[in-house]
């Protein structure tokens, strides 16, 4: 398997950033801020935000290890500093779905959160319809929480989103494993 590494964003990451953020099969599950078109001007003024300090949390760009190409990115948002916890999200473009990419990507973060920045808690929202994503978190050791009744509206009606955390402890648990 080829081997997956999260790098920091670059700017010339913004054509393959709006691959993602115009595909209608990959926002669908993300909520609002994802109706409207997002043009290389928006994408690399996210990434600039990010590059100048401006975004609150870290994110990565999903990469391969060799060629540093982007294939997605992961986030540490909402980072709470007192209670070491921070909210995780993930994305791939649609061409690297389905390869293992995710589960390892989820992993490097994981290590990353835990290991490196010493967090004591990761959660995320999942939509309850995008059952890849819930396998995939499911799958890593994400203990769902609850559920989120009606809280997210898609193209077809509205959607359960499901809240799934990770303590630092269960994750040490199973790295063991």
């Amino acid at each position: 398997m080829t081997d997956i590494v999260l790098r920091p964003l670059r700017l010339e990451d913004a054509p393959r950033v709006c691959l993602w953020m115009n595909d209608k099969d990959t926002v669908r599950y993300l909520g609002g801020g994802f109706e409207n078109p997002v043009s290389l001007e928006d994408a690399k003024e996210r990434i600039a935000l990010q590059l100048d300090g401006e975004f609150t949390g870290e994110r990565f760009a999903v990469s391969f290890a060799d060629t540093g190409e982007y294939l997605g990115e992961c986030s540490l948002l909402l980072p709470d500093g007192r209670a070491k916890k921070a909210e995780l999200a993930l994305v791939l473009l649609p061409g690297a779905r389905g390869r293992g990419y995710a589960l390892q990507a989820l992993k490097l973060l994981l290590d990353y959160a835990f290991l490196q920045k010493g967090y004591q808690r990761l959660y995320l929202k999942c939509a309850f319809k995008n059952q890849r994503a819930v396998h995939l978190y499911e799958r890593a050791g994400f203990v769902k929480e609850g559920v989120l009744r009606r809280h997210l509206y898609t193209d077809e009606g509205p959607d359960d989103v499901i809240v799934y955390g990770m303590l630092r402890e269960e994750y040490l648990a199973r790295r063991e494993q």
